[in-house]
């Protein structure tokens, strides 16, 4: 070992090494893997450690290499409030000098932890103070790492041998500890002021006005440093401002009446004023500037907040030309005495006038007139509301005390009060929208999370009224309070990485005021405020007849299954004994005919059933998604047209269920025709390939296509391939994580196309893979109603192949994905 009695050259050597270590890394994570396995590399202990203390009084591993899994799971995690390992003593400096367990500087080391054992009362023994002992470790150093005289950690080495740490490594440890620990505090203070520096920038140039940073050099100012907001607003690009002079971005007029305000801004460190710069193409722009003298990098410079005041100013003007001609404004405008004695009224005041029945010389009404008193003396203007006849006006009473008179400013506001009518209709056409709905409608608004909207359905499902929600977090709806917190944590992974719009689909339990537990379906979607906060909407829905449906349609299936097993049970049993009794065979073969015609009958009365069934379920479904286009097209509400979309996609997905048993029929009894024509494949799978696309990347997979770069010219029915790719790839994302890939490719071999569908999904267990493509088949141990469907797209698909002449076939083993390959013949069979 190199740290065994080391001379001064080794010790300068050894430190060194780990220093050239440290000042390679910008980041502690990394730099404390590669400290860990020199320490191990130099030490030769089994066991290195790197703990560091948390701002909890914590002590969790760093960084490791070598400790047994039994250890880790006992000591990972200490604490300094609650434990008493010797690594809390290290880290504490609770360090008792006994020698020879302690160094001078804190540093704890045994070379046979029997040693200790021995000076350890029997009430300690087994006991966290003994945890290295326990699994078997009989040298043991632990070293604190300091810098300066604050201790952040301790280095911790260990092996199964005993006399691995003589007290010549324990001493270049703690030089490697020293280290280490001015290293930590170096890349932790250098990340802090990397990370205020991109703080700034985003705040610089994210800033609502332009902000400009000047430096003088000579008599001249100069820019130094523009934010994006600047570069924007006068033309130019960052490149061409830098270096600008105060005379260059200003007018001549603008310039010269500038010194007036640095002279100021020297006194005060600090002023505001105005000024008219100039942009690029010529245009002047009057402006607003606040300016701060501070010191930047050692250097005296001046910040400026530059407003552009175009607007301000315009509106300015336009109520100094209005106060200037009250006759020429199209508001009422009149002047009072004191006590209420009309002295002038503009021309637009005819008709508030007439409704008060009062003309010049005339005192106003005693309600107004209580108010033209009140402002009068109290010197204070007054802003209030009033109606005549038809019309509403907003009237401002402005005591005008220097020439003893009081203004009165009316605006029409008609036609704000009508837009507030019609808002307020508008939102209570919705409210009985909402509570006409057969779900729970929920509206909570992070950060708060508290609920601040909810319908009348609540009392229904849940049973609890709308005031007794209002207010609260939903956690008092969730079965428990991990589940709760499960799915907040989903609905905030969505609004990281999603846009606005985007839905969580979820069914889990949820409780009832009397503490029953019921299954629900739970649909959110999110939406941002300028604000900053973030509105949640949440449907809930009571799933338990659906739930239970489905439990009827598998016992169906299940029923039809035993019953078609026993039919051809039955009739091998009748064709066996056919072949036993060929003396009979005149009497065989009319019972076989009646027994074929029998099977015919059983066989069309299933197609029947299955059409019938079809038709039935189809039926209904043509209002619903006219109702719910007429919906999605005429609302007008974000959130009902939300709902709108949500009921259209629901019946679209029942409407593929009833198509995929149609043609599963109709191939059954011969009846599915193919249309055939040329086109190319390449180009259909590639169109197919982007169709799915947004469905992969709303999923966080990833959808990959590998095609022939020339075209593959076909004879086939294209709707039908299409279908085909479709179905394989919807099974593939079923059974792939987020994260996962599903790949696409097609190749050419001698007569036909051979394509592909691999993904790297769960996989299909072995004693599946007979069954695969057998309808209503979704395996053994499948999550079946996480996953839905009814197991018809593979069978299907096989059906659709083998009509083309063709044949499929998959590879596939648990947890390693499925590959799905087809093979079609490029001409007509």
């Amino acid at each position: 070992m190199d740290l065994v009695k080391p001379d001064s050259a080794q010790l300068l050597s050894i430190t060194y090494r780990f220093l050239e270590i440290a000042n390679r890394h910008t980041a502690v994570s990394p730099m404390l893997d590669e400290f860990v396995g020199e320490l191990k590399n130099v030490t030769g202990c089994a066991a290195v450690g790197i703990r560091l203390l948390d701002e909890q009084g914590n002590i969790p591993y760093a960084c490791y290499d070598g400790f047994s899994q039994g250890f880790m799971d006992q000591e990972n995690l200490l604490s300094i409030r609650h434990d008493q390992c010797m690594c809390v003593n290290v880290i504490s400096g609770k360090s008792t000098q006994q020698k020879p367990f302690y160094s001078p500087k804190g540093s704890f080391w045994l070379n046979d932890t029997r040693q200790f054992l021995d000076t350890v009362a029997d009430s300690e023994k087994g006991t966290t103070r003994n945890v290295c002992a326990n699994h078997g470790y009989r040298s043991v150093a632990l070293v604190p790492i300091r810098a300066s005289d604050r201790v952040l950690g301790l280095i911790h080495v260990a092996d199964t041998k005993p006399d691995m740490v003589p007290i010549e490594m324990v001493l270049q440890l703690e030089h490697t500890a020293l280290a280490l620990g001015n290293s930590i505090t170096r890349v932790t203070l250098s990340q802090a002021q990397r990370d205020t520096e991109v703080k700034f920038r985003t705040l610089f140039d994210n800033a609502g006005d332009a902000i400009i940073l000047w430096e003088k050099v000579g008599a001249e100012y100069q820019i130094i440093e523009v934010n994006q907001l600047a570069c924007d607003r006068y033309g130019y690009t960052k490149a061409e401002m830098i270096g600008m002079s105060g005379r260059q971005l200003n007018t001549a007029a603008s310039y010269a009446g500038a010194a007036a305000s640095i002279t100021d801004l020297d006194e005060h460190d600090h002023a505001r004023f105005q000024l008219t710069h100039l942009a690029k193409s010529g245009q002047e722009i009057p402006v607003e500037v606040t300016a701060h003298n501070f010191i930047l990098n050692s250097k005296p410079v001046i910040l400026s907040v530059v407003r552009d005041i175009t607007d301000r100013l315009k509106k300015e003007a336009e109520l100094r030309q209005l106060a200037s001609f009250p006759l020429s404004n199209p508001n009422p405008v009149l002047r009072l005495t004191p006590q209420g004695k009309i002295v002038f009224a503009n021309p637009a005041a005819d008709l508030l006038l007439k409704s008060w029945k009062l003309g010049i010389g005339d005192v106003i009404p005693s309600l107004w007139l209580e108010k033209t008193v009140a402002a009068f003396n109290t010197g204070e203007k007054t802003v209030s509301e009033i109606k005549s006849g038809d019309a509403f006006f907003a009237v401002t009473t402005y005591p005008d005390m220097t020439s003893g008179f009081v203004n009165l400013y009316a605006m029409d506001i008609t036609a704000r009060k009508d837009a507030e009518l019609a808002l307020q209709t508008s939102r209570d056409h919705l409210e009985k929208l909402n509570n006409s709905l057969p779900d729970v409608i929920f509206v909570t608004r992070r950060p708060s999370r508290r609920i601040e909207y909810v319908n009348n359905r609540v009392t229904q499902i849940y049973g609890y009224s709308a005031e007794e929600c209002l207010g609260r977090t939903p956690e008092f709806l969730f079965a428990t309070r991990g589940a709760y917190l499960g799915q907040s944590r989903r609905i905030s992974d969505v609004i990281r990485h999603s846009n606005s719009g985007d839905s969580v689909r979820t069914e889990l339990m949820q409780k009832r005021k009397n503490g029953e537990l019921f299954p629900c379906e739970l649909i959110q979607t999110f939406t941002s405020h300028p604000d900053g906060t973030i509105s949640i909407i949440s449907i809930a829905r009571d799933i338990t007849s659906q739930q239970q449906t489905q439990k009827e349609i598998e016992s169906y299936h299940q029923r039809l299954e035993e019953m078609v097993a026993a039919r051809t049970e039955a009739l091998n049993g009748e064709i066996t004994n056919r072949k036993r009794a060929e003396n009979e065979l005149r009497s065989l073969y009319e019972r076989e005919q009646t027994l074929s015609a029998a099977l015919r009958q059983q066989i069309e009365e299933r197609s029947l059933f299955t059409r019938a069934l079809v038709h039935e379920l189809k039926t209904p479904l043509t209002p619903l998604l006219t109702a719910s286009d007429f919906l999605e097209a005429t609302l007008t509400d974000e959130t009902a047209r939300g709902f709108a979309r949500n009921i259209k996609l629901g019946a679209r997905n029942l409407e593929k269920r009833i198509n995929e048993m149609l043609d599963l029929a109709r191939g059954e009894v011969g009846a599915l025709r193919l249309t055939y024509r040329d086109f190319d494949l390449v180009e259909l799978l590639t169109e197919t390939a982007t169709y799915v696309q947004p469905e992969t990347t709303r999923r966080g997979q990833i959808l990959e296509i590998n095609l022939p770069p020339a075209p593959l010219a076909i004879q086939a029915d294209p709707d039908r391939l299409r279908q085909v790719v479709l179905n394989l790839i919807n099974n593939s994302l079923k059974f792939t994580k987020k994260g996962g890939h599903i790949r696409v490719t097609a190749r050419s071999e001698p007569g036909a196309a051979v394509i592909s569908v691999e993904d790297t999904g769960a996989g299909i267990a072995t004693s599946d893979l007979p069954f695969i493509f057998q309808p209503y088949h979704r395996g053994q141990n499948s999550d079946k109603k996480r996953l839905g469907g009814l197991g018809l797209g593979l069978a299907l698909a096989k059906m659709i192949v083998e009509l083309h002449g063709g044949q499929i076939w998959l590879k596939s083993a648990v947890g390693k994905g499925s590959t799905f390959n087809f093979r079609v013949p490029f001409k007509k069979v």
